[in-house]
């Protein structure tokens, strides 16, 4: 299976970096966007939607391992420490807005003069 041969490092970085995690990555995070009202419009409940929401978490989360496992299959050494320097940050900025999530409390807000 090709998802389990790039996780064991055996994938051309070429392939996991352009195919796995640029293309697929974009799709995997524009298409829920992209379709979310649709599929709320097609009655997909909520526990739907979290649950496309899990899938691109574990997609972004494959790709991004299969690319530090396969960082270093190419010609050029450099690349793969490249590759494992993208992958690093790329996941540290997909998961910085969780880190900062917060649901702001409600102000009350009272009128005092009425003009």
């Amino acid at each position: 299976m090709r998802f389990l041969k790039s996780l064991r490092g055996e994938q051309r970085l070429v392939v996991v970096f352009w195919l796995y995690c640029i293309l697929g990555t974009a799709g995997a995070i524009a298409l829920p966007i992209l379709f979310a009202e649709w599929l709320y419009d097609q009655g997909v409940p909520l526990w739907g939607l979290k649950l496309i929401a899990v899938a691109e978490l574990a997609f972004v989360i494959w790709a991004h391992a299969s690319l530090w496992m396969c960082a270093f299959n190419s010609g050029h050494r450099w690349l793969g420490y490249v590759a494992r320097i993208y992958s690093f940050v790329a996941l540290v900025a997909f998961f910085l807005p969780v880190a900062f999530y917060h649901r702001s409390s409600t102000i009350d807000v009272e009128i005092v003069s009425d003009r």
